[in-house]
Formats: C-alpha cells, sequence, structure tokens
C-alpha cells in the first residue's frame, strides 16, 4: 500500500511535508515532463526526501493540490481516492470551481471558509494549515537568523515583502511598489522572497532590486522561517498570505494596483482596515506601516473563518483524515 503525493510545481512541497511525515509508505511523484521537475527534484534532494517519476503501482489514495489531465495520471489512478490538499488560505475563487474540487473524493480543508465552498462539490474535512506546523512547534528565532545568515541589522525592525506571481487578471505589486520598497531598506531590514513563478517566469521582476539593500532570498526559502524572522509583512490582496500572517498574527499590509478590487476573490468583501491595512498608492506605503494595528475584532473573526487552528497539529489530522479515507474506501 503505497501513499502518492504528487508534486505539480516545487511549491507545493512545503504544503506536503507536514502532512507527508505522518504517513508510512508515502512517496513523493515528480512527473518529469512537468516543466518545474528539475527545480523540484533538486529540492526534495536537498531535504533528503526520496521521490519517483511514476505513480506506485500500489497506490491506495492520491494527494495533489490539482490534477492536471496528463493520461498516466487518468489512467493510473483513475479508480482509487483522490484528496485535495488547499494550496493557499481564501483561494481565488477559480480554484474552488468544478474543475479543482470534482476530481477529489475529499478536500482537506483550513477552516470554515474553505469547508463549505467544498462541501457543495464533494467531502471535506477541517484540519488547519499543516504548513505552519514546524512554525509553532519547532522554529526559534535565533536559530533561524543563523542558519539563513542574512546578516540583519538587529537595530532595526525586519519587514518581509511577500508578492504573488504575475496573472493575466491580477498583477503582483513589485511593478508598482518596488522602489517604495527599497526605500524602506533605508529604515528597516527588508526581505524580499519571490513567488515561484516569479522566479521561473518573471525574473526582469527579481531584478529591480538589484544594487539595492533589499535581501532577495531564494524562491524557495520556507516561509514560516521568514516569518519568525520577521516584524511586519508586505504581502498582495490576490493572495493568502494576509490570511496566513493572521494565523501566526504576524502585522501584515496588503498591496493592490489601482486597477484591482481588493480581495475580490471572497464570497463577503472586505473594506480597508477593516482587518488589515489596504494600500494602493505605493507612496503612503511608510505611513501605513507606521500606523499598523491589527488587533481589531473583525481580524479574529475572520480568522477563526479561514483557519481555527494554530497548535501545530494540522498535519497529524490531515494524515488522520486521509487513513480514514483509506480504511473505508
Amino acid at each position: 500500500m503505497s501513499i502518492d503525493f504528487f508534486c505539480c510545481n516545487t511549491g507545493e512541497i512545503p504544503y506536503y511535508l507536514p502532512i507527508y511525515k505522518h504517513l508510512k509508505n508515502a512517496k513523493m511523484v515528480v512527473l518529469s515532463s512537468r516543466y518545474d521537475c528539475k527545480r523540484t527534484k533538486r529540492y526534495l534532494e536537498k531535504l533528503n526526501i526520496p521521490y519517483q517519476t511514476f505513480p506506485s503501482k500500489d497506490a491506495t489514495v492520491v494527494v495533489a493540490t490539482q490534477i492536471k489531465k496528463e493520461p498516466w495520471m487518468l489512467e493510473r489512478w483513475k479508480d482509487i481516492p483522490k484528496v485535495r490538499v488547499i494550496y493557499s488560505l481564501c483561494e481565488k475563487q477559480r480554484f474552488h470551481t468544478t474543475r479543482f474540487m470534482v476530481p477529489f473524493d475529499l478536500v482537506l480543508s483550513p477552516g470554515p471558509y474553505t469547508h463549505k465552498i467544498a462541501l457543495k462539490y464533494t467531502k471535506s474535512v477541517i484540519v488547519g494549515y499543516p504548513r505552519y506546523d514546524d512554525y509553532f512547534n519547532l522554529l526559534k528565532r535565533e536559530d533561524v537568523l543563523k542558519e539563513l545568515n542574512l546578516n540583519l541589522d538587529k537595530n532595526k525592525k525586519t519587514i518581509l515583502y511577500i508578492p504573488t506571481s504575475e496573472e493575466k487578471k491580477h498583477r503582483n505589486s513589485i511593478a508598482n511598489f518596488y522602489k517604495e520598497i527599497i526605500k524602506l531598506s533605508e529604515e528597516y531590514n527588508v526581505i524580499f522572497k519571490p513567488h515561484i513563478y516569479t522566479d521561473y517566469w518573471e525574473k526582469n521582476l527579481i531584478n529591480l532590486f538589484k544594487n539595492s539593500e533589499v535581501k532577495v532570498v531564494d524562491a524557495m526559502t520556507e516561509l514560516d522561517k521568514l516569518l519568525i524572522i520577521s516584524d511586519i509583512v508586505i504581502g498582495d490582496c490576490q493572495s493568502g498570505v494576509p490570511w496566513e500572517c493572521a494565523i501566526i498574527n504576524k502585522p501584515c499590509i496588503a498591496c493592490i494596483n489601482k486597477s484591482d478590487i481588493p480581495f475580490e476573490h471572497l464570497e463577503v468583501p472586505i473594506k480597508d482596515g477593516e482587518i488589515m491595512p489596504i494600500v494602493k498608492d505605493p507612496h503612503k506605503l511608510k505611513e501605513a506601516i507606521k500606523n499598523i494595528n491589527q488587533n481589531s475584532f473583525m481580524y479574529y473573526k475572520w480568522l477563526k473563518k479561514v483557519c481555527p487552528y494554530n497548535d501545530g497539529k494540522s498535519g497529524k489530522m490531515a494524515a488522520d483524515a486521509i487513513m480514514e479515507l483509506v480504511k473505508n474506501g
């Protein structure tokens, strides 16, 4: 009996590992034809995690964030249960559609928000967000600073900038905000972690930070480690970052381009300041940082909707749900 974790791209690995480690006979499957396969293999090798380039013949369940229409996938995994790991909190609407939900027999939902949507298409169980189990269980700021060796100024607060990738409908904030982000490095330690797609297809955006004091880290640097050494986070409205910050109670500012609608992918509209500052004008970014206040009733109300657990046990809960599915067939 094997449990296959299908790795569509490198960015899925941090979502899988907290679940993977609780399952015996779990296998990482990296399809060689995928565009990101080489980097995925290198990343798994770096972590000393074995992988295979084909589905297990004895697979009893498949775990994935998405099921691509690959011929081998449809044939080899056709008659076995499929479990979906949610890639991002409060994902964009298109990831909550029939195409992304129906292929799965079970969705591992972070909280009531996703759970309610998933139940329209398939079965769902609320397990929290395994990606941050290590944040709650293991990580210490001093150890992370030593490991990452970023040479941060101890007398300055640290800002982590985590924009999303470019998309057809919603652009990330880099092109509009990079100049102000660079200016912030005069008063703060500023770390820029690019999205894996930005690192793959949009290196011109990363190059905007060349010859600046902004510390650009590898796209696959563990986000939980970067968060634990950061005081403030700057993310994009059109991503899950603001909600991930909510789980760990980290102050966050959400950037958005003037032509976009803040959090339009959510079922309930959110106004500026209701949960976190929303900044459209790059020149107001510095002011928003100085005035940030995230201890609001609405913030915690939404937190309970998107992810009610922060006890570091979500990976175990998810693994138990998978085994229950296997047991009941």
